[in-house]
């Protein structure tokens, strides 16, 4: 969603569209969730692992704990929570004393989306709670910070708009039956919908999205560009009237 995010929308004369980023063309998505970004760097402290164990703190220990206590995947019908990205340690015989997380939360409902939030940054914070070394009269605590920023917020247009109607009519006319539906997913459609510019996500025929054996089903990418252009059409003509 980088570009979506930084474009100028006040050189464009548009103020409705669609985004072609999602699976089936028979669905257009009308409503999408917030999301939240989250980076904790979790402190340990370093120390021969074959020499002086004892003297260390284990961030990765502490790190897989504190995931181990969360609640993540699929928490209800409207919220998904990850730990994506885990990154630490320098060598087999040194205690970690730094792991670097990168996770979200997405959600429907913007109270929901805060308090996963905070049950990932508290399972964390309690883990690294329980440890301390004290060593040669100095004591360390492990310690987490919390980086949590929004990536994107909600989307939630309704199918009287005039971005939809368009979409369901062309496709009237093409034989065909769209449904409008809530996705999981994030796209540019969450962007320009809180810059106005009212956006739907219409699908274009992918499938196995994010994993590597994503593909796209050609003749799904046909039946999109065909409804594209009778959405033009349809577009072009309300417009002369």
């Amino acid at each position: 969603m980088l570009g979506a995010k930084n474009v100028d929308v006040s050189k464009l004369t548009a103020k409705y569209g669609i985004v072609f980023d999602s699976d089936d063309p028979g669905f257009l998505f009308t409503k999408g969730p917030s999301s939240n970004h989250m980076e904790y760097r979790i402190h340990g402290l370093e120390s021969h692992a074959g020499v002086a164990p004892e003297e260390g703190i284990s961030a990765i220990k502490i790190a897989a704990e504190g995931i181990s206590a969360m609640k993540l995947g699929r928490i209800d019908p409207e919220t998904t929570a990850n730990i994506g990205t885990i990154e630490g340690g320098m060598a087999t015989n040194i205690i970690p004393n730094l792991v670097v997380l990168k996770g979200e939360a997405r959600s429907h409902s913007e109270e929901k989306l805060e308090a996963q939030t905070a049950h990932m940054t508290k399972c964390l914070e309690e883990a690294a709670a329980k440890y301390e070394v004290t060593v040669a009269g100095n004591t360390t605590k492990a310690s987490v910070e919390a980086n949590v920023e929004r990536d994107y917020s909600s989307m939630d247009v309704p199918d009287s708009s005039h971005v939809v109607q368009p979409v369901l009519q062309a496709a009237k006319r093409m034989g065909l039956d769209v449904k409008t539906m809530a996705s999981g997913g994030g796209c540019d459609a969450n962007v320009f919908n809180r810059k106005g510019i009212e956006c739907a996500n219409l699908g274009t025929g992918m499938r196995a999205i994010h994993t590597v054996k994503e593909w796209l089903d050609v003749k799904d990418m046909y039946a999109a560009a065909e409804m594209t252009l009778e959405i033009m059409k349809l577009n072009g003509e309300l417009a002369m009237k």
